[in-house]
């Protein structure tokens, strides 16, 4: 017999807590709880979905609020954003409550602010999946397989270019995300002066 789990999807009623949450009802049985600021939004959130589906508050900028909620968790799912504002708060608070923990977005420092508890996640037997979905994320997989593609076929390759394009709509913090993590790479402004 397996054993049922309960996703906590932080940041549920945006774009992409919205697609995960209908992922999950499509290729799972089991229950998914949704977490934002706004109760009104949350409960008709929830009642869109189903009665697989169950609203919680949770304030990502209150610890206690982020604890009872990955309290009632056994994977927590961050659609929440911006990162640059969220930082490591809910990955942290998910190591606290004991849950696997799923981030889509995840910028490079949230994996860098995990590496010191490592032991005690493997110790856990917890998985983290910092980096799941958007950019940064599974689109840093496609320069190694073009570069792959590339070493098996030619000579030497000295280069390799890639370019992202998205024709969906992103959401402020997304485009604050993309912004931060462009500025991180040490990629100016177009027009030379600070975002």
């Amino acid at each position: 017999m397996s054993r049922r789990a309960t996703f906590g999807i932080v940041g549920a009623y945006g774009a992409t807590g919205r697609a995960v949450v209908t992922e999950l009802l499509q290729s799972t049985q089991d229950n998914v709880l949704l977490g934002g600021r706004d109760s009104a939004k949350l409960k008709a959130c929830a009642a869109e979905f189903g009665s697989r589906v169950s609203p919680l508050s949770v304030d990502v900028q209150a610890p206690h609020s982020l604890d009872e909620f990955c309290r009632e968790c056994s994977v927590v799912v961050n659609c929440g954003g911006p990162v640059t504002v969220l930082q490591d708060r809910v990955a942290q608070a998910a190591l606290r409550g004991r849950c696997h923990y799923v981030d889509p977005a995840g910028m490079p420092f949230v994996k860098e602010r995990l590496l010191p508890h490592q032991e005690e996640i493997v110790g856990r037997e917890l998985s983290f999946v910092v980096s799941a979905g958007w950019q940064p994320g599974i689109t840093e997989l496609l320069p190694i397989h073009a570069h792959s593609r590339a070493s098996a076929q030619m000579d030497s390759v000295h280069t390799v270019e890639t370019y992202f394009s998205d024709s969906g709509e992103w959401s402020d913090s997304a485009l604050r995300d993309g912004v931060a993590y462009l500025r991180s790479l040490g990629i100016p402004c177009p027009s030379g002066k600070p975002a």
